[in-house]
């Protein structure tokens, strides 16, 4: 077998071979610890990688469940105000049911969004306020629904 070109430039003596055999074990045992030292890079590098990606994703789920709790917060809302004006129109007390059962849900929503935010300083007072006008509404429609009983309108 015919020596590798880096090798050429050695002179030929005597224990050249087993100098030329050494010098190329050590490239070779050097090639492989720096294979190994790259793999071994290369997979923390993707261990990091899927951490993060992985943590990227849980905010996401928690993002996409934020908001989630806010739209039916927001749709709740619209259907106890709807339920509200049915009875006040109507004197049915399956609308007034069915109004304070969405207040209920309401509720226990904002309280829910409450606690998916509670490691956000800035979205617990956003919540607070949200509380606040929550409680408003829900007030003046219980007042709306007070007024009309009081005065016993006529159904139709």
């Amino acid at each position: 077998m015919a020596p590798p070109r880096a090798f050429a430039a050695l002179p030929h003596f005597e224990g050249a071979d087993s100098v030329r055999d050494r010098i190329l074990e050590r490239m070779i045992g050097l090639t492989l610890v720096l294979g190994v030292f790259v793999g071994l890079a290369l997979l923390a590098a993707d261990r990091y990688e899927y951490r993060r990606l992985t943590e990227s994703a849980r905010w996401s789920a928690h993002t996409s469940d934020v908001l989630y709790v806010i739209e039916g917060v927001s749709a709740s809302l619209a259907e106890a105000e709807a339920n509200e004006r049915a009875y006040l129109l109507t004197g049915d007390a399956t609308f007034l049911q069915r109004y304070r059962s969405i207040v209920t849900t309401w509720i226990n929503s904002v309280a829910e969004l409450t606690a998916l935010t509670a490691d956000n300083p800035h979205q617990q007072v956003s919540c607070a306020k949200l509380k606040e006008l929550v409680d408003l509404r829900r007030n003046a429609l219980d007042r709306t629904i007070a007024i009309r009983d009081a005065q016993r309108m006529p159904s139709g």
